[in-house]
């Protein structure tokens, strides 16, 4: 069950697990409460948030189907409740990606900081990449007008991201509630 496809089956099955899709949508609410309370919006193309660590327990506990399906849920539902600019679906995407990545990187394993490191780095250059890439795209100019503030942005919050989420992963790990983690 550690191949790809086997974790996208797995995850694929907690779709229809009541107590996981509850605990999932608990996890979107929070998603999107840190995203109203917790994110400080610093120019149109740049914001700090931490609604990152909801979507990577989602990915962690049930796996990159449903990390992926919170992620972009939360990302829609977000852009509903508060709009910080017009709807662009490549952001979408890269919320999706995301949950996915924490997904496969994080789902059934142990937490340990070379894997926290792997997951929030692959999840950072997708959005570096990608995410300077639809900003560019969106207001119409050159992709290294937007990349040299977001990859400053990337390496300063990087080490406290990275903190964060496994400091979150470790709790999940020790609290060991009835059908949360496995």
């Amino acid at each position: 069950m550690n191949s790809i496809f086997g974790k996208v089956k797995s995850s694929a099955l907690e779709l229809k697990n009541v107590k996981s899709m509850t605990i999932a949508a608990m996890l979107l609410a929070l998603n999107i409460l840190l995203f109203l309370f917790f994110s400080i919006q610093i120019t149109n193309s740049l914001r700090l948030s931490f609604s990152y660590l909801p979507i990577a327990a989602s990915g962690s506990l049930y796996g990159p189907v449903v990390g992926g399906i919170v992620a972009a849920a939360g990302d829609l539902l977000n852009l509903v409740i508060k709009p910080s600019g017009a709807f662009f679906p490549g952001f979408t995407i890269n919320a999706c990606l995301s949950g996915c990545i924490y997904g496969f990187v994080l789902y059934k394993k142990p937490a340990s900081l070379k894997r926290t490191i792997l997951a929030r780095l692959c999840v950072a250059l997708v959005e570096l990449i990608l995410g300077t890439l639809w900003l560019s795209m969106m207001y119409g100019k050159g992709y290294m007008v937007f990349f040299p503030a977001r990859i400053m942005k990337a390496a300063i919050l990087f080490p406290i991201e990275v903190m964060l989420l496994y400091g979150m992963l470790k709790v999940m790990e020790r609290v060991k509630l009835p059908g949360l983690v496995r």
